[in-house]
């Protein structure tokens, strides 16, 4: 092989990997009002090493959560306790939804792993914009972990911060001020404190309602200083100063009159009224970078107020801000709007204990006038109940994340309080949060780089001449995605700049990718090189969630998994661990003659050498074998006699050529033998897989092994009606599956991972008739059904059996109204053997 010859070869097959970010896109081309939120519901929190972990996705609109097809790809990653992306899918969304699976690396080491959900598009606004979720690997084999990320070293003082409702206080102006207190962990803590003046006298006193949050009332006179003394539980104290107030400025105080109408009060002083006296201000409702509403008002006296009916805004966090006559804003104050509050998710099993391997009937009804005659997308997951606890500190759920966490700056502690109707305080608590967590920041992090929105993948790359590093004038590629009965075929024009570009592809799974080029002569000519389709992830945060605190040499009790929690998953874990070690099952389920077990990994030459030795066990009219004389016909295409006919798209924003206008295909011709005429396209088959026959018109005969024939006289003897037309078998060389089997500067071959094909969930049905000799059912996830669909109210039912576990089995419905309401359902029943 020549020197020249090597160094070509060599570059064909390094992609170029492109950026995600296109420096040339201005974000100003975005409106940048859209806002896409995802949430993951997953079938259960703890797991052990080789099992299946089963998601459902769910991507909204930010501002009114009706499920988005603002993107199509949502990349979805595990990554391990020490942040590291092990596996990786990209699922393809369709009208916002999607689901799929990992296998779980089976030598995985017991910790705590995180999911990590984001759209390309969800990058432009940072990291803190992704969806993230814990879950627990144990393995039974070595269960040990240190569950902490690091020590921090702390004092045993509580700490007191103050947040003055409306932004700021005003002297001689009455308001509300929240506060948050936290322990040395960083955690919310119980106080009761006092607050007094500079002269040492008391002028208010308050107590935390929840997680160390609460409210108290101050009216600040000009020049005086305020400071508070707290007291936490376990006597310790803190002195900290209240925020100093302006001379002059509006406060804004929000609060609810009735459900669905707020009382909004814009209250100022003697200095601040004259300037205010006969201007307009504005009030804007706003979700995101959204203005919902704006109303024009004028402040009149010294306390102002304002009915505000909320029905017309959707549920969630609305921005209400103040601005003055020049439309500068000095008050903002967040609130939750709640308008439907009588939904309910209401799932119910046809007994309250069942003994294993029953079979168990769940109804799902939807019901409440916010939702009355809507259709919902859910998914359901029941799983034994200790593989769901304690997993996740703060766990949450659609509801909580979609409406409030997705919004809110910082940690939020038990954010399900807040969506519990059984805690009579929620709402004012939530409303309290509100003032102190504060709005997260959904600016634009990039001012050189926009994230795309992606709706399928991109094939692109260049054409040069062999020899000189110049376009390649009138040439065309030729592309073909062939994965089961119908190959996706492309053609596309090269632009001045030897460039190539095919958008919105849909790939699923791993995929032949064959790609050829041409020119106005239908000759194989230039050099080929494909762009790689393979995504660079973000960096992961490395934010440490679990640290281990010291005041001086002694440890600090901290709220995560307990050791009960642990241990009984662990037990759980190795119990099971053993039967499938006795019965020889890996992750599979073994009943009677009924063996499921994981999809094999793509092989092409597995279904390639038995396709081959099907086909060579039956008779053909006409065979050859392709040997280097025959190299002398560039393609299939000129080897066969097939004219050049392919289904052209626009994607490409180019006209199809007069050139490659169909022709009908009558003549099958192949060297040193009597034509095989068709009245239509014969059978085609590529290495047994059933393709069109102009599929095949550009494959380079130097990739081909061997041409079968049956012409139609026979083809439908053996083939029946589809062989009809007559049969055309083609066999590809085994390393054409991989890299050209001989230097090839013109076309490309190889294989290709695209979105990720979703299994469906086996659930084995019990028979008592045929299991004598049966093995243990070991399923913790009992069954797992992410495509539910109701339709105008009406109930649906599902059933599955029971495995051989005594527990108690927790049913989760996670999803959403086609009207953007998030539900949430559950119920739990009891397995005795």
């Amino acid at each position: 092989m020549a020197l020249l010859d090597l160094l070509l070869l060599i570059n064909l097959f390094l992609f170029h990997i492109p950026q995600e970010g296109n420096p040339q896109y201005s974000f100003t081309q975005d409106t940048l009002k859209i806002i896409e939120k995802v949430y993951l519901h997953i079938d259960r929190e703890n797991y052990s090493p080789g099992e299946d972990l089963w998601f459902k996705a769910y991507l909204v609109d930010g501002t009114d959560k009706n499920l988005s097809e603002h993107s199509n790809d949502l990349h979805i990653e595990l990554i391990s306790p020490d942040l590291t992306i092990i596996e990786s899918h990209i699922v393809r969304l369709s009208g916002g939804l999607g689901n799929g699976d990992f296998r779980l690396p089976v030598k995985a080491a017991s910790g705590r792993y995180q999911i990590r959900a984001y759209t390309n598009y969800m990058r432009n606004f940072g990291e803190e914009m992704f969806f993230k979720k814990y879950f627990t690997i144990i393995n039974a084999d070595n269960p040990n972990f240190d569950s902490y990320d690091s020590t921090i070293y702390v004092s045993n003082k509580p700490d007191i911060t103050f947040f003055p409702e409306g932004g700021s206080l005003v002297d001689d102006v009455t308001s509300l001020i929240g506060f948050k207190a936290a322990d040395a962990t960083g955690k919310g803590c119980e106080i009761t404190g006092k607050v007094y003046s500079s002269h040492g006298d008391t002028v208010a006193s308050f107590k935390s309602t929840f997680k160390g949050i609460g409210t108290f009332n101050l009216t600040p006179s000009h020049g005086e200083v305020y400071y508070s003394i707290i007291y936490d539980n376990n006597g310790d104290t803190a002195r900290s100063q209240i925020p100093k107030s302006m001379e002059t400025g509006t406060v804004l105080h929000v609060s609810e009159i009735q459900p669905g109408e707020l009382d909004l009060a814009i209250r100022t002083n003697m200095e601040t009224l004259p300037i205010l006296t006969g201007h307009d201000l504005s009030l804007s409702i706003s979700v995101h970078n959204t203005i919902l509403k704006t109303i024009f008002f004028k402040v009149k006296s010294l306390n102002n107020h304002m009915a505000l009916r909320t029905g017309e805004f959707p549920d969630g966090i609305v921005s209400l801000t103040v601005s003055d006559f020049e439309g500068k804003p000095f008050c903002e104050r967040l609130a939750f709007i709640h308008n439907n509050d009588d939904e309910k998710l209401t799932i119910k099993t046809d007994k309250p204990v069942y003994a294993t391997r029953d079979s168990v009937s769940v109804n799902i009804s939807l019901s409440g006038s916010s939702v009355n005659g809507q259709g919902a997308f859910l998914s359901l997951s029941a799983s034994n109940a200790i593989s769901e606890d304690g997993s996740d500190l703060d766990p949450s759920n659609i509801s909580s994340w979609f409406l409030l966490e997705s919004d809110v700056r910082g940690e939020i502690e038990e954010p399900l309080y807040y969506f519990d109707r059984s805690k009579p305080n929620r709402l004012k608590n939530l409303d309290i949060l509100l003032l102190t967590q504060g709005w997260r920041d959904f600016k634009w992090k990039y001012e050189d780089k926009y994230y795309q929105p992606e709706n399928g993948f991109t094939l692109s790359g260049r054409v040069r001449r062999k020899f000189a590093d110049k376009p390649l004038e009138n040439s065309f590629v030729t592309l073909g995605l062939f994965k089961g009965k119908k190959p996706n075929l492309f053609m596309v024009p090269i632009d001045s700049s030897g460039r190539f570009l095919i958008k919105g592809v849909n790939i699923t799974g791993k995929t032949s990718l064959i790609a050829s080029v041409t020119n106005d002569k239908d000759k194989l000519k230039g050099w080929l090189t494909m762009d790689s389709i393979r995504y660079n992830p973000p960096e992961i945060e490395t934010k440490k969630e679990y640290s281990r605190y010291f005041i001086r040499d002694i440890p600090v009790k901290v709220d995560k998994k307990s050791d009960e929690q642990t241990n009984g998953y662990l037990e759980y874990s190795e119990s099971n661990n053993n039967l499938k070690k006795r019965y020889s099952l890996l992750d599979t389920i073994k009943i009677g003659q009924v063996i499921i077990t994981p999809k094999l990994r793509f092989e092409p030459e597995i279904p390639r050498v038995q396709n081959e030795i099907n086909l060579r066990t039956m008779f053909f009219d006409k065979e050859i074998t392709v040997t280097p004389i025959l190299e002398i016909y560039n393609t299939l295409g000129q080897l066969l006699g097939v004219r050049f006919h392919i289904t052209y798209t626009e994607s490409s924003g180019f006209k199809k050529p007069e050139s490659t206008s169909g022709q009908s295909f009558l003549t099958t011709q192949l060297p040193g033998v009597s034509s095989c005429n068709h009245m239509t396209d014969p059978l085609t088959m590529l290495d047994g897989m059933e393709v069109k026959y102009d599929a095949i018109s550009f494959i380079p005969v130097s990739w081909v092994e061997r041409i079968d024939v049956l012409c139609p006289i026979n083809g439908g003897l053996v083939w029946g009606e589809r062989g009809d037309q007559g049969v055309v078998s083609i066999l590809l060389k085994s390393d054409a599956y991989f890299s050209s089997p001989s230097i090839v500067y013109h076309s490309i071959n190889t294989a290709i991972l695209g979105y990720n094909e979703p299994r469906v969930y086996y659930s084995p049905k019990h028979h008592t008739s045929l299991e004598k000799d049966k093995k243990p059912d070991l399923r913790t996830t009992l069954f797992w059904e992410p495509n539910i669909e109701l339709l105008n109210d009406k109930d649906i039912s599902f059933s599955y059996f029971n495995s051989d576990n005594p527990s108690t089995v927790r049913i989760i419905v996670e999803g959403i109204t086609k009207s953007g309401i998030p539900l949430v359902g559950s119920t739990e029943y009891k397995v005795n053997r």
